[in-house]
């Protein structure tokens, strides 16, 4: 079994990759974040348009808050569940 040595270890090292990739990434990145957010929103939109239409032609609809919960995570899921 290990050490709890070993686990502090074992979390900073985690930690410290999970640190150098995110400074790699911000490094290396060839457009601005608002840009890229942009262009993943288009890409989400562009999803849910193909869904909308799939399911509406199944004869389901799709919520206007499944594009917030798409791109908000668990937050906006659990909002649109509350607010329902």
């Amino acid at each position: 079994m290990a050490s709890s040595s070993h686990n502090g270890a074992l979390l900073f090292g985690l930690l410290a990759g999970a640190a150098a990739g995110a400074a790699c990434a911000i490094w290396n990145a060839t457009e601005s974040g608002e840009k890229l957010r942009g262009e993943a929103l288009a890409m989400v939109d562009a999803a849910l348009g193909r869904t909308r239409g799939s399911a509406a032609s199944s004869g389901f609809s799709v919520s206007a808050s499944t594009r917030d919960a798409a791109l908000n995570g668990s937050g906006a899921i659990e909002s649109s569940a509350l607010s329902q």
